[in-house]
């Protein structure tokens, strides 16, 4: 075998074993591992997400039309994933958008200025504690979901919206 033929052949068992790793490790975009638990609604406008959400293990989140939120019960933001024996804080608030594409990372930014108890403050200048969270259902009936760690397990998180 000539010198040629071994680094081409070389280079495509790297190649192969890179994307193998890649592909069984999760590193490709969880869309890839998991799917989603639903199409974002249609026209889906921040007036239609407006409510309060509860959802395990995150307590509750209150999302007003104006893109202000509040959260109790939420994980500690030092716990990561996010599990039932996460620690919790008693409330948080914070700002959030709707993004206009799923590609960014969800559907909603939920991005805390501020967690009880002085535990942790936006730096001066932005920056801090965000979340990302998709939304599925309908209009009139959204439901809130996000990823539960390791995109390979197909978890999700999801809050359902008070009557």
């Amino acid at each position: 075998m000539t010198w040629r033929k071994r680094t081409r052949t070389a280079g495509l068992v790297t190649a192969l074993a890179l994307a193998a790793s890649l592909t069984s490790t999760g590193c490709l975009a969880r869309s890839s591992a998991c799917g989603e638990e639903g199409p974002r609604p249609r026209g889906l406008t921040a007036r239609d997400l407006a409510g309060t959400y509860e959802g395990s293990p995150f307590g509750t989140l209150t999302i007003a039309a104006d893109g202000a939120f509040t959260a109790s019960d939420w994980p500690h933001p030092d716990d990561d994933p996010v599990s039932e024996r996460s620690r919790k804080v008693a409330e948080g608030e914070g700002t959030w958008e709707l993004n206009p594409d799923r590609e960014l990372g969800g559907d909603l930014s939920l991005r805390f200025d501020l967690l009880s108890g002085g535990v942790w403050r936006t730096a001066p200048g932005g920056g801090g504690l965000g979340y990302h969270l998709n939304v599925t259902g309908t209009r009139a009936e959204p439901r809130l979901y996000r990823f539960a760690g390791d995109p390979d397990v197909c978890e999700f998180h999801g809050f359902t919206r008070r009557k």
